[in-house]
Order: structure tokens, then sequence, then C-alpha cells
């Protein structure tokens, strides 16, 4: 595997740094959060369709970026492993979806 080097984390929530991302460090972070997503997906069922159309989002979301930023070390691709970071912070939206979704049921419950 190539290391990725790396001249700007494109995170909007990271402050702007250079550097070398190993694969041997990272790789299995990355790894790591597509198997939580998917058994988190299986694991947690959510009784409600909108709230569960929020989670089946985030966790496609979140394997599908833990899967790319794997890859990304594979081929030294800086652009890959800055679109899988992108999309796992994306994975927010949905959870504040779900959140959201959540406080309507708790208002509406008698």
């Amino acid at each position: 595997m190539t290391p990725i080097k790396l001249s700007v984390m494109r995170s909007s929530k990271a402050p702007t740094r250079g550097g070398i991302i190993k694969d041997s460090d990272f790789d299995p972070i990355c790894r790591q959060f597509g198997r939580i997503a998917k058994d988190a997906g299986e694991y947690f069922p959510i009784p409600d369709a909108r709230a569960d159309a929020q989670w089946k989002k985030h966790n496609a979301l979140m394997q599908k970026a833990a899967k790319s930023c794997s890859h990304s070390f594979d081929h030294g691709d800086e652009q890959e492993f800055n679109k899988s970071m992108d999309d796992f912070d994306k994975t927010a939206v949905f959870i504040d979806a779900m959140g959201r979704r959540f406080d309507e049921i708790r208002a509406a419950a008698p």
C-alpha cells in the first residue's frame, strides 16, 4: 500500500494541516467504521419508518466511506481519501434528521 501525502485535510471541521497519513495507522480505523455501521444497521432496528430511512442512509454512507477510505490507501489516491472523509462527515446529516424525528415522536406522545 502507498502512503497518502496530504497537503490539506478537506474536512470543514479540521484545521488545515499537511503531512502523511500512513495506511498502517489509518486503514484499520476506516475498516472499523465500516464494520460498526454494518453491525449497527443489523442490530438496532428503528420502529419508525421515517427515522429508519435516515438510519439506513447513515449506515450505507458510513459503509461506503469506510470502503472508499480503505481503498484509497491501495492506490495512494488522495482525492478518494478526501472524498471518504467528506462522506464520513456527511453521515451526521442523517443522524441529525433521525434525532429530529425522535423529538417529533416524543413531542406527540401523551
